[in-house]
């Protein structure tokens, strides 16, 4: 059963999204991925001359971040399915008249502006689990690379986990 709480968590991320809209832009997406412990978030604006500017140099990715991240993270909870898991990423599209709609992306790896740790992964997975018919083969092997990675680490001092 859909949670009647989903509308209105869109609603709230919409909104946040919205407030980023400047004079002049026709629209703006948000590009976001997330995970239970690391998130990207990107913006970009869309101007009637065709040209696309990004939150880089436009908007403030903390207060971005600070904004967004509330109403999506609290999103992606609620649309979580026991067996099928809940969405990697979505696109927020909300247009200068205010008009909102959204895609969302439950079986693909998500595109990021950095890669996820693969124990970022696992640690999602845990919380949001999946059954076989519902993990996708990328997800498997960041599933397996955690593994691995967690052995690793093991042997190591914390400090040197990045390394």
């Amino acid at each position: 059963m859909i949670s009647p709480e989903i509308p209105e968590r869109f609603r709230e991320l919409a909104l946040s999204v919205y407030a980023f809209i400047r004079d002049g832009d026709e629209s703006i997406e948000l590009h976001c991925a997330i995970l239970s412990t690391v998130a990207d978030y990107r913006m970009y604006a869309f101007r009637p001359d065709g040209r696309i500017t990004t939150n880089r140099g436009r908007v403030d990715d903390r207060a971005a971040d600070r904004t967004i991240a509330t109403p999506a993270r609290a999103l992606r909870e609620l649309m979580f399915e026991p067996g099928k898991g809940t969405w990697f990423s979505a696109v927020v599209t909300v247009t200068a008249e205010g008009r909102a709609s959204v895609s969302y992306n439950y079986d693909d790896e998500p595109q990021l502006s950095v890669p996820f740790d693969p124990v970022a992964y696992k640690i999602d997975f845990e919380k949001f689990p999946r059954d076989e018919a519902h993990t996708p083969e990328w997800l498997r092997q960041r599933l397996a690379e955690a593994v691995e990675l967690n052995k690793k680490r093991a042997a190591l001092p914390r400090d040197q986990w990045f390394d």
